[in-house]
């Protein structure tokens, strides 16, 4: 008796490895999902934006988010998700935003053909965010520049 439960406890286990060696391997082969990463409240020269990336204003109030269609842009959360700025990328999955050494946004395609840029070359500043104050309440400013002013 002792016997015969053994080889079916063994027939059951071997049973349940083969049905999961389908799945085990179906997931060690999926690409894993990369998470969004938040860049705080600036943008320095260097840093990227990569798809689902973002950063958000020093008071949370407004997010710049590179989304995965490719469009980079600017939501304000607290007047129901308005759009303030759009660089009408959309339709470039996996598009990335960078703040080159030279001053100046560019989005990028997956590829690294350029879709949208600031054209702010040599200008002033060294950070990309957007701005709480009074007077220019959600604006984006790439350096000194105002890419538009007020959400």
């Amino acid at each position: 008796m002792r016997k015969t439960l053994i080889t079916r406890m063994t027939a059951i286990a071997a049973l349940c490895a083969l049905l999961m060696t389908p799945l085990t391997t179906a997931t060690a082969n999926a690409a894993p999902a990369r998470p969004a990463t938040y860049h705080g409240h600036s943008l320095f020269r260097g840093d990227v934006l990569g798809p689902d990336d973002y950063l958000d204003s020093a008071g949370g109030n407004f997010i710049l988010r590179m989304q995965t269609d490719g469009n980079l842009v600017e939501y304000w959360p607290g007047a129901g998700w308005k759009v303030c700025w759009a660089s009408n990328t959309n339709g470039w999955p996996g598009s990335y935003a960078t703040y080159q050494g030279d001053g100046n946004f560019v989005v990028y395609t997956s590829g690294g053909e350029p879709l949208w840029a600031s054209n702010t070359v040599g200008g002033g500043g060294s950070t990309v965010d957007i701005s709480e104050s009074l007077r220019d309440y959600g604006s984006l400013y790439v350096g000194f520049t105002s890419i538009h002013y007020a959400c």
